[in-house]
């Protein structure tokens, strides 16, 4: 019976590269992924900030957060 798996130079590098495009693309599926939870948890944070500061009377600048963190 004839090898079921060709174990010659050309065949190797062609899984190197198949690898390769295969690992390129996890990670940038993984760097697309993570820009949009950033940019979500940034719309989060700037909401609740938002939504705090009408509910707390206009508190919004630095020094008033500072003032009542303390």
């Amino acid at each position: 019976m004839a090898d079921v798996i060709p174990s010659s130079k050309r065949y190797q590098d062609l899984l190197t590269r198949l690898k390769n495009q295969i690992q390129m693309a996890q990670v940038q599926a993984a760097v697309a992924v993570n820009q949009e939870l950033v940019l979500l948890y940034w719309r989060i944070g700037k909401e609740i900030l938002t939504r705090h500061g009408k509910m707390a009377g206009g508190l919004g600048s630095s020094s008033d957060w500072r003032r009542i963190s303390t």
